[in-house]
């Protein structure tokens, strides 16, 4: 397989023309594609990623439940994708005045709508914290016998805490957890409880969480 930087160009010359604000996802029939999707975690170094596989007639509800498992959030906080400038995510009047109006429902929006007119996707996680993951779609196509979806291929490091201040404040953390003389070094070790790693990730952790949803949520894997 080619690497991450590799495909990362080889992907992004897909570019497409974005739907215009407030415009809704066409109506087209499920294709029921698998989606190779490299998502990575905006403006954090060194690099926090993974690389997924999804059925392309899952919701864009169902890809916001996958990547809360991905990066190991807690689903504590609002969210929504960015699709050129259409938005996507949960329409609730008590929250509605916060995030603007013109908002497409992540449960009734299917990626197989949405993903062949983009090369990429932003999702934000937190709206406080605003974590921004980046979704490039690396490449569309046909189940693989015996293999079950959704599935996590690869990544690189823990997702951070929740609540530890976005990006900013995650570089702050991990500054501190790692220097022992840091002036924060033992409150910021004792708010983790002593047992974030950042450099821990399992893809065969994700992918037993994975499954696990899956079989809630009643997804047809293979």
């Amino acid at each position: 397989m080619p690497d991450d930087q590799q495909l990362s160009l080889k992907f992004s010359r897909r570019r497409k023309t974005p739907l215009p604000r407030g415009k809704k996802p066409p109506l087209t029939p499920k294709r029921n594609e698998i989606a190779r999707l490299k998502v990575t975690l905006q403006h954090v170094r060194p690099g926090i990623w993974r690389r997924l596989e999804v059925s392309t007639a899952l919701s864009f509800g169902s890809l916001h439940e996958i990547l809360q498992i991905a990066f190991g959030w807690t689903d504590s906080h609002l969210h929504q994708f960015y699709a050129g400038e259409m938005r996507i995510g949960t329409i609730d009047e008590r929250i509605e005045p916060y995030i603007g109006d013109e908002i497409s429902a992540e449960n009734q929006t299917r990626l197989d709508q949405i993903l062949p007119l983009f090369d990429h996707l932003l999702y934000e996680y937190d709206f406080g914290d605003s974590w921004m993951h980046r979704i490039v779609v690396e490449h569309m196509g046909s189940r693989e016998e015996g293999i079950s979806y959704p599935r996590c291929t690869g990544g690189k490091r823990a997702g951070p805490p929740e609540d530890c201040g976005g990006p900013g404040g995650y570089r702050e953390l991990i500054r501190a957890i790692s220097d022992p003389i840091h002036d924060e070094h033992p409150s910021m070790t004792e708010w983790l409880d002593g047992s974030f790693d950042p450099d821990a990730f399992s893809a065969d952790e994700t992918n037993r969480q994975l499954a696990g949803l899956a079989l809630r949520e009643g997804w047809k894997r293979s």
